[in-house]
């Protein structure tokens, strides 16, 4: 199921919070409901350490998909390896499944540096992220957030327009950093986090 799929897809998520669970979640589903993979097959590019932390943690927490068995895979989720998106350029071969967290303007992209200390950092990033897009027998999910607490986003470094108060939040919106785009061109496909995950859970390719 997992290889009939090309190309790159960017999943949409509400907050930071509900994309770390819903991706943990999905790729826990996309291993119980993919025969031919495993967790050793995944590698999860997160933006610091403490992300890293934070999936991990998710991982671990998040529900096996309706039906499986926790005999049905080989490994467990602790064989996930983590590391940065520019550590992608260095696997050979790439694994089955690359994910790519917190792909957002300001988290992913080095926009509060100058243009001659961002270049390098650029043409790395969008070169590790272009190779896992293309390359065959790899599948690239990206997953970025659409909101965020002003605070955090400070915190994070994220890039935000229209703050507002809302339930007592400050909180402002976030969007696609443009080395995904610039990365992936016109085969870049962005969906619902929440549709991507529903279409695994029933069962479908998406």
């Amino acid at each position: 199921m997992l290889q009939e799929e090309t190309g790159s897809v960017y999943l949409k998520w509400r907050e930071p919070v509900d994309e770390i669970r819903g991706m943990a979640a999905l790729i826990k589903t996309m291993v119980y409901r993919d025969n031919d993979l495993t967790f050793s097959d995944v590698r999860i590019a997160v933006p610091d350490r403490a992300w890293a932390v934070r999936m991990g943690d998710a991982l671990l927490r998040a529900p096996l998909p309706p039906g499986a068995k926790r005999t049905a895979v080989p490994d467990n989720c602790s064989s996930v390896s983590m590391g940065s998106v520019a550590s992608l350029a260095a696997l050979e071969p790439l694994p089955a499944l690359v994910v790519v967290l917190g792909a957002v303007e300001g988290l992913l992209d080095a926009c509060g540096e100058d243009r001659a200390k961002a270049a390098p950092r650029s043409a790395e990033v969008c070169g590790a992220l272009a190779r896992a897009g293309a390359e065959k027998g790899s599948r690239l999910l990206i997953s970025g957030f659409q909101r965020v607490e002003v605070e955090a986003a400070r915190a994070m470094g994220v890039v935000v327009r229209r703050p507002r108060r809302e339930d007592g939040r400050d909180v402002a919106f976030a969007r696609r950093s443009p080395w995904v785009d610039e990365a992936a061109g016109d085969d870049l496909r962005v969906v619902s986090g929440e549709q991507f995950f529903a279409a695994w859970v029933a069962g479908r390719a998406f």
